[in-house]
C-alpha cells in the first residue's frame, strides 16, 4: 500500500492561518520520506498560547 499523509496545523482558529504543513510518504506499509514545512500565517499573528507551546 503506497499513500502520502498529510498534516496542516493552523496558528489561530481559522484554516486560513496556516503555519505548518507536514507530509509523510509511505510506500509498502514504510515511511519512506518525511517533510516537514513551516510557512508565515497572515499577518504573522500567533496566539499568546503559542510561546508556551513551543517550550519543551
Amino acid at each position: 500500500m503506497n499513500f502520502t499523509a498529510i498534516d496542516v496545523e493552523t496558528a489561530q482558529g481559522p484554516r486560513w492561518s496556516i503555519c505548518q504543513v507536514g507530509l509523510v510518504r509511505v510506500e509498502n506499509l514504510e515511511i519512506v520520506k518525511e517533510v516537514s514545512i513551516l510557512i508565515q500565517p497572515p499577518n504573522n499573528e500567533y496566539p499568546a498560547s503559542a510561546d508556551m507551546l513551543s517550550v519543551q
